[in-house]
């Protein structure tokens, strides 16, 4: 998992010039429309952010760090739902990389996927060296005037 910044970065910077460098090479293996591309720069030269800057943050900075790495060993991850939680991160590593498709083939200016985002594999490997605590949902339906009643019931994993 990655917590895109949303503008937190400074595009006054001292390594502004390779920054520019690698998007340009990018938006020419993505054959990005010249003017497009042009546009794109010249904002970043001028030290100008436009809608979606956040996406380009590899380039800003090559080696990004999961969110993982700010977690003390003593840590203990708690997922909630956690068998809803592996799907979903299934589901979400399908979706970045069917919208990495699309925004290609539509010729936007976008990083290699998996730059961005950890892939339902690699985000069950980061877990593995914190303890967790993985809860389950059972549905037992509705029960006297409540509209449904859950129990959740807890796995305690020390990895």
């Amino acid at each position: 998992m990655f917590l895109l910044p949303m503008k937190e970065f400074s595009l006054k910077r001292s390594d502004l010039g390779s920054v520019v460098r690698r998007l340009d090479q990018r938006a020419g293996e993505l054959e990005i429309d010249r003017r497009e591309k042009h546009s794109l720069l010249e904002s970043l030269r001028e030290g100008i952010p436009f809608p979606g800057i956040e996406s380009l943050v590899p380039y800003f900075y090559p080696e990004l760090v999961s969110i993982f790495s700010y977690l003390s060993p003593e840590t203990l991850i708690w997922l909630d739902g956690g068998d809803r939680v592996e799907v979903e991160a299934e589901k979400f590593g399908q979706l970045a990389w069917a919208r990495y498709e699309k925004a290609t083939e539509e010729r936007h200016l976008v990083p290699p996927v998996e730059t961005l985002y950890l892939n339902e594999h690699e985000w069950r490997a980061a877990l593995e060296p914190w303890a967790q605590v993985w809860g389950v949902a059972h549905d037992y339906g509705d029960v006297g005037e409540s509209p449904g009643v859950h129990a959740y019931g807890g796995v305690v994993s020390d990895q």
